[in-house]
Order: structure tokens, then C-alpha cells, then sequence
């Protein structure tokens, strides 16, 4: 019962497609979750999002995107693009980060991402 996410887009939604307060014609919508079962010591989740803050102030595509902490269990990541490519190349490298800074882990990628 932490985090609980439901929506629904219809892509006949023209207004919410286009508007700057919607996708603002993106056609992607990327998110990325770090969430524990425990609230995380606020020095740990301040690491986390200042690395993925870093990474989404470096990029060299910009996309809409930014970071927040709902609650103490939980980061999450956002990101609208024109492409698929963009949003996933950003979503591996703050997700590499994370492994290697929160947890001291190589950032091996899963199998699904190759491409």
C-alpha cells in the first residue's frame, strides 16, 4: 500500500497528446522506480536523487524529465520523449548509476534491454 499508480491514456486524447501540460506531442512516457520495503535513511534517497538529477542535467538529448521522492520508500523517474530510444538510453544510465552508487553492484544490464 506505499505506491499505488494507475492511468489511463488514450491516444484520441488530443488535447492531453499536445498540450503543454500533457505529453506536449511527446509519444513516449518513460518511468523508473527505486522503491524498498522500508523508508530509506534520507542520506541514502538524497544520494539517489541527486545522481539521477546529475545525470538528467548532463544528458546530451533533452527530454523532459525530473525526479522526485513521493514517499520515504520511494524515487522515481520521469521522462517524456519523441522516441522510445531516448527515454531508455536515459532510464539504463540512472539505473546503472544507482546499482554501482547504492549498492556497489556492476551494471550488467538485463537481457530484455539488448536490443
Amino acid at each position: 500500500g506505499v505506491w499505488l499508480e494507475r492511468g489511463r491514456v488514450q491516444a484520441s486524447d488530443q488535447r492531453l497528446r499536445f498540450s503543454q501540460l500533457g505529453l506536449a506531442g511527446n509519444t513516449c512516457m518513460a518511468s523508473l522506480f527505486f522503491a524498498v520495503g522500508s523508508d530509506l535513511p534520507r542520506p541514502r534517497r538524497e544520494r539517489a536523487l541527486d545522481a539521477a538529477r546529475h545525470i538528467l542535467h548532463t544528458q546530451a538529448v533533452a527530454l523532459a524529465a525530473g525526479v522526485t521522492s513521493p514517499n520515504p520508500r520511494v524515487v522515481a523517474v520521469r521522462a517524456l520523449a519523441p522516441q522510445v530510444e531516448p527515454a531508455l538510453n536515459l532510464l539504463k544510465k540512472i539505473w546503472a548509476c544507482w546499482r554501482t552508487e547504492l549498492w556497489q553492484l556492476p551494471t550488467d544490464q538485463p537481457r530484455i534491454w539488448a536490443m
